[in-house]
This record gives structure tokens, sequence and C-alpha cells, in this order.
């Protein structure tokens, strides 16, 4: 069955990338906007989800997607997308709607608690 499966190679640069992002990640070199790095933060918080999907209807449109990462941090939990690019400043128009999108996803799934949505951006500076 194997023999007539038909694969795509992986893409060499992509897996270097990958495992660059890895290597970042577990080293603690990833950090949110306070310099505190991902991993402390995961570390330090409770992972409620990972992958978690959702459907919504949100201003008479449907939505559908998966959430990353559903971090609790003090209290508050957070919805969390991974980016795999540097920050954008100013954030793209699709990445705000998504950020209202997953924020109300999670406020009707956990109504009365404290949400909030962050990207992390797992990005690697050119060199």
């Amino acid at each position: 069955l194997a023999s007539e499966t038909t694969k795509e190679p992986l893409d060499q640069e992509v897996v270097e990338l990958a495992s660059a992002i890895l290597s970042d990640f577990y080293a603690g070199k990833l950090r949110d906007t306070a310099q505190v790095s991902y991993l402390d933060r995961i570390r330090t918080g409770t992972v409620l989800a990972r992958e978690l999907p959702f459907y919504l209807v949100h201003n008479h449109e449907t939505w559908n997607g998966v959430i990353d990462l559903v971090l609790e941090e003090d209290g508050v939990i957070r919805a969390i997308d991974y980016k795999s690019t540097m920050a954008r400043d100013p954030l793209p128009e699709r990445y705000r709607q998504q950020q209202t999108i997953y924020t109300e996803a999670l406020q009707r799934a956990l109504p009365g608690r404290n949400i909030d949505f962050e990207f992390w951006w797992l990005g690697r500076a050119e060199s």
C-alpha cells in the first residue's frame, strides 16, 4: 500500500526552519513583548487546550478555525495563535479579524471568564 501512495518530498528549507523554531523555543529564545519566554509561560500557566476547533456565527457570518493554544495565566484565559513570521506592526486586517473571532469563540465557550488573545511570533530575524 505504501508503494501506491504518492507523497511530495519534504522541502528541506521548511524542515530546517521548523527545526530552528523548535530549537529556539526550547532554548527559551522566543519571547513575548515583555521578554518572557513562551516556554516559561507554558510552564507556569495551565494549558487548557491545544488545537481547539471551533465553529461560530458572528455578525451573520459563519466562521470555523482551530485555536493553537488555550493557556490560563493568573485567572486570564488566552487564545494563542502561532505565527511563523516576525511580529507585524501594524497588524494586518486579517490578523485583527482572527483576533476578534478567536476571542469571541472563547467568550461564548467560557461565559463570565476573563478572555484575552495573543499572537506568538515565531519568526527569525533575517541574517
